[in-house]
């Protein structure tokens, strides 16, 4: 899971996704990114469902409607109690697949 700053809030991050803390104040966003990454050789990971739970960030933040995305371009379930993938096909060898959606920071 990588994070990157946002904050203006408009889907753009300010900073590189990285696996450090990022700071941000109230009414600004984070971006968090959760990628899996297939380590077999041969053999491509079909149906591979990313998901993060709200309690990891709901107590200090809100889910920003509509930012929720992943690899596939797939339907995506935004956070009730969990933000969910799409099923994802990660290619062999070191392919990846990711989920992806932003939070705001409450006051």
């Amino acid at each position: 899971k990588t994070q990157a700053l946002d904050a203006n809030c408009d889907g753009t991050a300010d900073t590189t996704f990285a696996k450090t803390a990022v700071t941000a104040k109230p009414s600004e966003c984070v971006i968090y990114r959760i990628t899996a990454t297939n380590n077999f050789t041969t053999k491509d990971l079909t149906s591979v469902v990313i998901s993060d739970a709200a309690s990891n960030w709901s107590a200090k933040a809100t889910y920003v409607t509509g930012s929720i995305k992943d690899s596939a371009s797939g339907t995506t379930t935004a956070p009730g109690t969990t933000a969910i993938s799409s099923p994802l096909t990660i290619a062999a060898n070191g392919g990846t697949g990711w989920l992806q959606f932003a939070i705001k920071i409450n006051q």
